[in-house]
């Protein structure tokens, strides 16, 4: 069922969902060079020993992702690059994102929480859904995340969300809140909707898309995928309990 955020505003959302593709950012916006995420910097609320502990379990399987992307303006064929993000799914280097992050990406590198950079291919994706995995080339053991379940969650439950927001120099970034509200539809203004979304309020930026949000416990629970433009602590998550079916079925 549509909740009440998605027709409303489905005539504005063109431009407000975060990442790549028809959730696209401008890519000539995003920094070309950065520096790797060496650790993750965590943004501490009253809550902060519990969100420490979420860090210190799953900071080490989420990823950023960096990219080159070709687009045509005006006519006119354009260079750049782009950013988002992403969290391993199994040790041999299986990760987790968007479908518009990797759309029309090429030169994929990701970077580990530690500093190491891997080159990266696409497996499949689901543009549908929002979805795609994408495989590590020469990984092996990797700290794997675990998925949990958003069927569990419960609205004013605490949630972290950890990513490569606006592709910024240095870390990682965490932030943290609450589950707002839970099976959110939106609708973008080619009337492609997604379903099964958490809504949360905490905050979600450019470059999170494909990174997780994450329950107390440090299990995925949510891929983040969309913010609402000019809005206030409105970010949006596709349920991991619809993603799980998908996983299987992309590797193939």
């Amino acid at each position: 069922m549509r909740g009440a955020i998605g027709g409303a505003l489905a005539g504005a959302l063109a431009a407000s969902l975060i990442g790549a593709a028809w959730f696209r950012d401008d890519p000539s916006t995003t920094a070309a060079t950065t520096t790797p995420p060496a650790a993750v910097t965590a943004s501490l609320t009253s809550t902060g020993s519990d969100v420490r502990s979420v860090v210190e379990k799953a900071q080490a399987s989420v990823v950023a992702i960096e990219f080159n992307i070709t687009s045509t303006v005006r006519g006119r064929t354009v260079q750049g690059s782009g950013a988002g993000s992403g969290v391993i799914i199994s040790s041999d280097g299986l990760v987790l994102t968007n479908a518009h992050v990797v759309e029309n990406a090429t030169n994929l590198k990701v970077t580990l929480s530690d500093g190491s950079k891997y080159d990266a291919t696409i497996v499949g994706s689901d543009t549908t859904q929002d979805i795609a995995l994408v495989q590590l080339q020469g990984a092996s053991n990797l700290p794997a995340a675990t998925l949990g379940s958003s069927n569990d969650l419960q609205v004013g439950e605490g949630v972290v969300a950890i990513g490569n927001a606006l592709d910024l120099d240095g870390s990682l970034t965490v932030t943290s809140g609450i589950v707002s509200a839970k099976n959110r539809s939106l609708t973008n203004s080619d009337n492609s909707t997604l379903a099964n979304l958490i809504q949360t309020d905490a905050a979600i930026n450019s470059g999170n898309s494909g990174g997780p949000l994450l329950n107390m416990a440090g299990e995925v629970v949510g891929v983040n995928t969309a913010i609402i433009q000019d809005s206030q602590n409105l970010g949006f998550s596709i349920a991991i309990d619809s993603v799980k079916p998908l996983i299987a079925s992309l590797q193939n």
